[in-house]
């Protein structure tokens, strides 16, 4: 489900927008979850945690990345 939610940010053929909406729609009803709480679900984290932080250890040093309106990097 998640490439359903990623092909809907790419596609822009309308006829193809409806098949990605409605299979989405689908699953949200086979989930018993609203539309837009699935599609939250589905949104790539890109590493990141709840909060909103990614923490790598490079070499010696760790490095966080921190997402708060804007992109901090820490180490």
């Amino acid at each position: 489900m998640a490439q359903f939610a990623l092909l809907k940010t790419q596609v822009r053929m309308p006829a193809a927008q409806k098949q990605i909406a409605a299979a989405l729609a689908n699953a949200a009803v086979r989930s018993g979850r609203p539309s837009a709480e699935l599609e939250e679900l589905l949104a790539p984290t890109y590493g990141l945690d709840r909060v909103a932080l990614r923490r790598e250890v490079l070499g010696g040093a760790t490095v966080e990345l921190v997402v708060t309106g804007g992109v901090e990097l820490r180490y």
